[in-house]
């Protein structure tokens, strides 16, 4: 029999999961009601009409939003968030290390564990931490120079 607690935690992460699915798939369909077009946006009003179509064959904007967002959530799970439109970097290149990760997830969950390493510390504590320490060395010295 499963305990009650095992059950509630079991459901809760059930319902956590459901509610990451329902909330991409309503922001994904509200980008796709705004009005305009990425690809236009990125090569601006003077872009020729061949280069708006190999830009959208490029992004995939020729497909049907529904494979769109099976491509992209399947990236997600895969570990590859994609590239960012206006600066062309990889997206987990530059968000998982501002987490504290410095390597992809799916391969830690593989067993490629020796490529991950983890900031154990965010870093909004990193001054004040540095600031404890100094204070705590400078009593020390102090102490030092009493003897």
């Amino acid at each position: 029999m499963i305990s009650p607690i095992v059950a509630l935690i079991a459901q809760r992460i059930a319902l956590g999961i459901l509610l990451l699915f329902l909330v991409s798939i309503l922001i994904f369909a509200g980008t796709q009601i705004l009005p305009g077009d990425v690809s236009q946006a990125i090569l601006g009003q003077s872009a020729t009409p061949e280069a708006l179509a190999n830009l959208r064959a490029e992004l995939g904007l020729n497909d049907p939003a529904y494979i769109r967002y099976f491509r992209w959530l399947g990236g997600v799970l895969t570990g590859d968030l994609g590239t960012a439109l206006t600066s062309r970097q990889e997206i987990a290149g530059t968000l998982l290390p501002g987490c504290g990760i410095h390597s992809s997830w799916p391969s830690t969950l593989i067993g490629e564990r020796e490529e991950l390493s983890f900031n154990t510390e965010p870093l909004f504590w990193t001054p004040d931490r540095i600031l404890i320490l100094d204070e705590h060395s400078a009593g020390f010295r102090e102490a030092d120079r009493r003897r």
